[in-house]
C-alpha cells in the first residue's frame, strides 16, 4: 500500500529534529533516536522495510484517536526517494 491510497484521519507531521507538537497526545515513528516524553516507535532502518512497516502501524495508530503521528524525515538517499508519499506534504486532518 501507498500512502496516496491512505487517508488517515490524524495529523500527520514530518519531523527532521525530533521537533514534536506541543499540544495533544500522539506517537513518535523514529529512525535515529527516540524522544522522551512521548510514547515513541522504532521503525526499520531499511527503505523497503520501512515502508511496509509504516502503512500498517500508521494504520493501527490513526485507530486511536491521537491528536497527531510525528513521522522522523527519512534519510535524503535514493533508495528512500518517494517512501513517504503524501506524508511529506503533512497529510492527515485530525487536530
Amino acid at each position: 500500500m501507498h500512502l496516496s491510497h491512505y487517508k488517515p484521519a490524524t495529523r500527520l507531521v514530518l519531523t527532521r529534529e525530533g521537533e514534536l507538537p506541543l499540544a495533544g497526545q500522539g506517537v513518535y515513528l523514529w529512525l535515529t533516536r527516540p524522544v522522551s516524553g512521548v510514547e515513541s516507535i522504532a521503525m526499520p532502518r531499511a527503505a523497503r522495510d520501512y515502508a511496509a512497516a509504516l502503512y500498517g502501524t500508521l494504520h493501527d495508530l490513526d485507530r486511536q484517536g491521537l491528536d497527531w503521528i510525528a513521522v522522523e524525515a527519512p534519510p535524503e538517499r535514493e533508495e528512500w526517494a518517494g517512501v513517504l508519499g503524501p506524508a511529506e506534504e503533512g497529510g492527515g486532518g485530525r487536530g
